[in-house]
């Protein structure tokens, strides 16, 4: 059985299983999004924690599994410490797992988005320390949102595009997926920029 220890010292058996399903579990999706899915009360203190857990997410209905490892695990998943199917999506910290849930609920493709940030921190320069997370799609402004990481100490800021630049980069999707740089990020399972811009950005 899992354990957690509050800051108060009180010890916390946890029950959280390793696999969730949308058919099993209805409202995950909701859970994922607002951030609560493994959020426990501490009994002694009644502090709120915010927890972690390496998982297996299944969402039959965008045809999409995702494997989850804590943002604790990043550095033994690059460095090949870490065993994972070469199938479906992995996720490494909580934000990237709203961020492709996110996507696959607007209906967007993810290697298509993870080129267009490709594009706006190459235009940036790489600068360090920047992330970007897919927000959401604005069908009224017909803009895509990003949120911006990195710019300042704990703080966030957002950022747009039009849509016209998702279509534009879906139709030359296949010309970008033959660069050898971009083949390092859009390659399952791993589908993600960040890596790349760490490398470029040191």
């Amino acid at each position: 059985m899992k354990e957690t220890v509050c800051s108060c010292e009180e010890l916390i058996p946890l029950s959280f299983p390793e696999e969730y399903s949308t058919p099993k579990q209805a409202n995950l999706v909701s859970s994922i999004l607002e951030g609560s899915i493994w959020d426990i009360s501490c009994p002694s203190c009644k502090r709120l924690l915010k927890l972690e857990f390496e998982a297996v997410f299944h969402f039959p209905e965008w045809n999409l599994d995702i494997r989850f490892y804590p943002e604790e695990s990043r550095n033994d998943f690059f460095i090949g410490k870490i065993k994972h199917s070469k199938s479906g999506r992995v996720c490494i910290g909580f934000p990237e797992l709203v961020e492709k849930v996110k996507l696959a609920s607007d209906e967007l493709d993810d290697q298509i988005i993870e080129v267009m940030k490709y594009q706006f921190l190459q235009a940036k320069g790489f600068p360090e320390n920047w992330k970007l997370y897919y927000s959401k799609f604005d069908q009224e402004s017909e803009k895509i949102y990003f949120w911006l990481e990195g710019i300042r100490p704990a703080e966030l800021a957002q950022t747009s595009v039009p849509f016209t630049i998702y279509t534009k980069t879906k139709s030359e999707i296949n010309s970008w997926l033959k660069k050898s740089e971009v083949k390092e990020f859009t390659t399952p399972p791993y589908v993600n920029v960040f890596q790349v811009a760490k490398e470029e950005s040191t």
